[in-house]
This record gives C-alpha cells, sequence and structure tokens, in this order.
C-alpha cells in the first residue's frame, strides 16, 4: 500500500506531451502492449528530472500497473516482455520507490529450471557441433603453424591443469590444479583423444583453456603481425578482424569493453571471509546430476584430499560405475572440488544488472559472463574454420543477415549447455556476454523460446526454435506458442 510520508520525486525523464493519460478503471488489460509504446521513445531524456505534472500521471500509471496489473509483464505475455526497456525498467522502479510500493516481479524461471533446460541443450546435436568445430579448428591452427608433433606437445602444456604461484616470494612454481570439473588431468593421450571422444563438458573445457593459454595467445600476435604465418593460416582465422582486434589492443586481444568489465564489477564480489570460493561435491552425486566421466574422476581421484597414490594401478572400464566397482572405490567418498560461477562469485543485488534480471524474472548467478564474451572472441577468430567445420556459409560482410548470425548463435546456444548447466552462470549473464558480439540481448521469455533468428541447418545438426520449444516445460512456464 502507498506509503505516508513523501518522498523526492524520482529523477526520470518523461516528457508531458508523451506520458499517457489517467487510466481509467475501464482500460482492458489487453491494451497494455500499446500503452508501453510510449516507454522507449523517451529514453534519450533519463537524465532531466520529471516535471511535477509528468511524476503525478507517472504515479497514476505505473500503480495502475503494478498494483491493480500486477501481471502485466506475466510470461503469458510474452511480446510485452520482450520490449521491456531500460527506461521502462527505471521508470517502474523509481515510482515505486517514490510510492513505497513493491513493483511487480514476473517469475518466469528458477535456477534448477534454467540448470534442467541448460543440461538438455549440452545434449543436443547442434550445441556438440559447434564446440566440435570450434576445438577441432583451435587445434588445427596450433599444428598448422607447429607442425604435429610440436604442436601436440604445445597442446598438452597448454591445457594440463596448473596453477602458478610464487610462495613467499620466491621463484614461480607449478603445482597441479584440481578446480575444473572437466579436465580428464594430465595425461597427454587422453588429452588428445578429448578432440574426437570426450564428451560435450571435457571439449568446452579445453577449447576454453587452450585458446585462454599463454601459448595461444601469443600465437594469434605472431599471426596478425607476421605476413608468412598470415598467410598459412589465412583459412584458418578471421585476418581483418585478428588485425583489427591486435591494432585495439595488442596486450590483450580478448580484453572486454570497459562498459562491460563495468557492469560485472558492479553486479558481483567474492564471497564473504571465511566462505571457501568453490564448491565440494561427492563424486556419487556428480555422476547422477552432471555425468561425471571416467577420465574426469580419474582426474579428481589424484587430489590429494582423496588420499589416492599417484602409483595406483586403475583398471579401465567404460562407465563410472563399472570403473568404480572394479577398483573398488566408493564414489560418496570421493571429493571433487569445483570452482563454479555461482559459488566464487555473489550478485550484487543493488546492481543496476541484477535487478534488471529480476526485474524481467531472470535468475543470476555471478554476474554477466566474462567466459562467454572470450569464448565468442577466440570462436569469431576462427571463424573461417569453425564455419566450414559446421558446414555453414561464409558470413562474410556481404552474407545474409541469418549466415551473418547463425555462427554466433551457435556459439552462444552450446555456452548455455556449458555454463548454466554447471552452475558458472545463468542465461542472461551468458547473453550479457554474447551481446558484446553483436548478439540482440534479450530481456524476457525470449532468451529460452528464440535463442535463433532462423532456422539453422549444417553438417550433422538442425537447430531452430522449435527445438527449445519441445524443452521449454522444464522452466516451469507455459511452453512458447
Amino acid at each position: 500500500m502507498i506509503g505516508t510520508t513523501p518522498l523526492a520525486a524520482p529523477t526520470l525523464a518523461m516528457p508531458v506531451d508523451s506520458a499517457p493519460g489517467s487510466v481509467s478503471d475501464s482500460t482492458p488489460q489487453s491494451h497494455l502492449g500499446k500503452r508501453l509504446s510510449w516507454a522507449p521513445s523517451c529514453a534519450q531524456g533519463a537524465d532531466a528530472v520529471m516535471t511535477p505534472m509528468a511524476a503525478v500521471t507517472a504515479k497514476k500509471y505505473l500503480y495502475r500497473l503494478t498494483q491493480k496489473q500486477p501481471s502485466w509483464i506475466a510470461p503469458k505475455d510474452t511480446s510485452l516482455v520482450s520490449q521491456i526497456s531500460d527506461f521502462a525498467f527505471k521508470v517502474n522502479h523509481a515510482v515505486c520507490q517514490w510510492l513505497q510500493i513493491e513493483p511487480a516481479v514476473p517469475v518466469v524461471a528458477s535456477r534448477n529450471g534454467e540448470i534442467s533446460l541448460a543440461q538438455q541443450i549440452a545434449r543436443h546435436p547442434a550445441a556438440r557441433c559447434a564446440v566440435s568445430a570450434l576445438l577441432g579448428s583451435a587445434i588445427d591452427l596450433v599444428t598448422r603453424v607447429y607442425g604435429e608433433m610440436e604442436g601436440a606437445l604445445k597442446i598438452i602444456q597448454a591445457v594440463s591443469p596448473a596453477i602458478e604461484s610464487q610462495p613467499n616470494g620466491r621463484a614461480s612454481v607449478v603445482s597441479a590444479q584440481f578446480t575444473s570439473v572437466g579436465s580428464v588431468g594430465w595425461n597427454g593421450i587422453n588429452i588428445l583423444k578429448v578432440r574426437q571422444s570426450g564428451d560435450f563438458r571435457e571439449q568446452c573445457t579445453q577449447f576454453d583453456t587452450l585458446v585462454n593459454s599463454p601459448m595461444f595467445k601469443d600465437l594469434l600476435v605472431e599471426i596478425a603481425t607476421r605476413p608468412d604465418l598470415s598467410e598459412k593460416c589465412q583459412d584458418l582465422v578471421d585476418l581483418p578482424f585478428l588485425r583489427q582486434a591486435y591494432e585495439q589492443n595488442s596486450d590483450n586481444l580478448y580484453r572486454y569493453s570497459s562498459d562491460f568489465k563495468l557492469a560485472q564489477d558492479q553486479s558481483r564480489q567474492p564471497p564473504p571471509n571465511g566462505v571457501a570460493p568453490y564448491a565440494v561435491d561427492s563424486a556419487a552425486s556428480l555422476v547422477d546430476t552432471r555425468g561425471l566421466t571416467v577420465n574426469q574422476l580419474k582426474y579428481h581421484l589424484q587430489n590429494p584430499i582423496n588420499g589416492a597414490s599417484p602409483a595406483t594401478v586403475l583398471h579401465p572400464a567404460k562407465t563410472v560405475r563399472d570403473f568404480a566397482a572394479i577398483n573398488h572405490i566408493n564414489l560418496a567418498e570421493v571429493k571433487v572440488v569445483s570452482d563454479y560461477g555461482d559459488a566464487a562469485w555473489v550478485p550484487v543485488e543493488t546492481s543496476d544488472f541484477v535487478q534488471k534480471s529480476h526485474f524481467a524474472g531472470l535468475p543470476v548467478a555471478a554476474g554477466p559472463s566474462g567466459t562467454t564474451n572470450r569464448f565468442m572472441m577466440a570462436g569469431r577468430l576462427l571463424a573461417p574454420g569453425g564455419q566450414r567445420k559446421l558446414g555453414l556459409p561464409p558470413a562474410q560482410d556481404g552474407a545474409r543477415p541469418a549466415d551473418r548470425l547463425a555462427y554466433l548463435e551457435l556459439m552462444r546456444f552450446a555456452l548455455y549447455g556449458f555454463l548454466v548447466a554447471d552452475r558458472h552462470h545463468s542465461f542472461s549473464e551468458v547473453n550479457a556476454g554474447a551481446a558484446e558480439h553483436g548478439l540482440a540481448p534479450q530481456c524476457g521469455r525470449e532468451i529460452y523460446s528464440a535463442p535463433f533468428s532462423a532456422d539453422i541447418s549444417g553438417r550433422d545438426f538442425d537447430c531452430g526454435n522449435q527445438d527449445l520449444a519441445r524443452l521449454a516445460p522444464v522452466l516451469s512456464v507455459p511452453s512458447p506458442a
């Protein structure tokens, strides 16, 4: 209900001649979309002070929407959810604060619902083909430049899970790292097999680790600056885009934009002192919930917290449960340490990004996804090879808009299956990272129902929005039409 203590008028721009008139009780709810159409046009003046007349009008208007018709952005009205602008967000929250009322917040999906949907996406042929093509393109580039033998050794060194530290100011020490569930450890044969037979998580992890390694980033700089390597790799790398990226950020090709970095920093913070920035699960629970593989289990068994000796001989088996049985391993006692995004970061509820996500009914986990930003940047640099492996037409400047978007949308689709399914990020956070590369930032239920601008047919896969329509029930919202 409306509070009795007067509050200062909110700082908002809404031209009086554009503001809606007084709202009568007879106004049908079906006209809500039309009545909101004025909001986006007012965004340019968002820093001006609302006049008293406009403030009174907005007060009546938003009170009508938030109090008497709280379903104005309910999931069933998808077209209206899609039209919510930054200005509408500011109007709603500023006026609700002025009136001392709680804004109506739709419940579109739960965090668990998103994870369930993402797990199904991870099994989709389009997501699997996209990641396989990206990883194959990155490996092809390394072996093209260094040759098969030296290239394989460089890849093994680049993706082996290790962390460099300087204890007590001494020389750098490289030690084993056990926080990546998707790693297969240090065995060179297992690492090289990931390209052909690794599961979805293993391929995503290996691609992200490889392209973010100093070796790979140095290689990209060499290709950008050496004519002989440019010519040698022109069918694998988008050379104009690589040179542009190098000219803008020669010291870090994957550097985020300042706006993205600011939004990321403001929307999350480390966990409180005394709370570990990682999660510890049992291998038994991860076999059931996240499809832990035999190679992933072998890697985590070597963690000192599990007490296994490196010299222990383990008998092979195809499934995790068979492997555990034949080697007398109690999966419930094996600890798996994971640096999940939602364990390493705590959302800042007062930040702009988190409030906008809640306003649209979208869960949050760890803030805008820097991994998505980096992953897609590397994918764009490797576009010629990746598109060819996927059977997509080259996304040149003269290509159809759908062809230019298909490759980017497939990468974003795969990242849902990787980052959301493994509890690193939410759908809206992945979208925030993808928006840095030209994809529209979806702000409502279309984030689940319309990831593609058109149907995509590639080598060994077909996909479109109809695939998500079949998966949508896991979100506990009505399936899109």
